[in-house]
């Protein structure tokens, strides 16, 4: 029985002493809210780590924002180009329609029966202008109109000389560019004109395989026979076996390895003959020099007119 009055006494003495010892109240006091301040602690410890979590979602959001916008722009950009391309092809597109109606106007294309050929036919109404170099094949004709060959250079009036005088002593107005001329016959044959132009006039004729022409002067022409050489201003070589019209305004007409070298000669024929002499001529015969001004040789062997205005008759 002595027991309870001694825990009330230690009961009534605690209580007491905590009144006048505040150290001990709160002593007390703490150990009686611990449990609450652990919860508390937890739930700040949990509200951190959340924080942590919710920033670094947020950080990973925005990066993916602005990688996700720039493609965006990127393909803005990709866009109004592909846009811009489309309307330059357009454009293209409307002008190559206006070329094709263009050419429908001007030429016809005809497909030859079996489909092994095309023919290409310019329609009366319109011009066929070839520029620089043209290679053609097969057949071409040429109906109700003419064959024009220029030298391009817009005249007629050219000199083969630097010098701005030309032989009828006018003015040229443009140095002649060696082209406008015709050429007909097999193709030439560049190493076999250089052994001509090398090969001396007072040997033996020269063997030549196939057949080619040279043409070098303004408004030339050669056709026909083989190996024709016209390389005086507006020359002809019209037939023969290696002749030559050196002369300005020279011809050559047959024959085989005939040379007219003066300005407006003319060899009609023969072998070996020479025209040098300014208008002078010689037709026929063989190894015939016409030299003077305006001179000729009828034929014969080793005959020359050498002055002004001599006539060499062939007997």
């Amino acid at each position: 029985m002595w027991k309870l009055p001694s825990a009330v006494f230690l009961l009534a003495a605690l209580s007491g002493a905590s009144e006048t010892n505040p150290h001990l109240r709160s002593s007390i006091a703490v150990s009686s809210n611990e449990p609450a301040l652990r919860v508390e602690s937890a739930a700040s410890a949990v509200t951190s780590d959340s924080d942590v979590v919710a920033r670094s979602v947020e950080a990973r959001l925005e990066a993916l924002e602005t990688e996700q916008r720039a493609r965006f722009e990127a393909l803005e950009m990709k866009r109004a180009q592909d846009l811009e391309t489309i309307e330059t092809l357009k454009t293209e597109l409307e002008t190559l329609k206006t070329k094709h109606a263009v050419l429908q106007r001007c030429i016809e294309v005809e497909e030859v029966s079996g489909g092994d050929a095309t023919k290409l036919h310019v329609k009366s109404e319109c011009e066929l202008n070839v520029h620089g170099s043209h290679t053609t094949h097969g057949h071409h004709a040429i109906r109700g109109g003419n064959l024009f060959v220029s030298n391009g250079l817009g005249s007629s009036k050219c000199s083969s000389t630097p010098s701005s005088i030309d032989e009828d002593g006018d003015d040229a107005t443009v140095k002649c560019s060696g082209t406008g001329n015709i050429i007909v016959g097999h193709q030439r044959d560049d190493a076999l004109s250089v052994v001509l132009a090398m090969w001396p006039r007072a040997l033996m004729p020269l063997p030549l395989p196939g057949s080619s022409h040279t043409v070098s002067g303004a408004g030339a022409i050669a056709l026909g026979g083989f190996h024709g050489r016209a390389f005086g201003d507006n020359s002809v070589v019209s037939g023969g076996n290696v002749n030559t019209a050196e002369g300005s305004y020279s011809s050559v007409s047959g024959g085989n390895f005939n040379i007219a070298e003066g300005y407006s000669s003319s060899i009609s024929g023969g072998s070996s003959n020479t025209a040098s002499g300014f208008g002078s001529s010689v037709s026929g015969g063989n190894e015939n020099i016409a030299e003077g001004h305006s001179s000729s040789v009828l034929g014969g062997q080793s005959r020359t007119a050498d002055s002004e205005f001599q006539s060499v008759p062939a007997v």
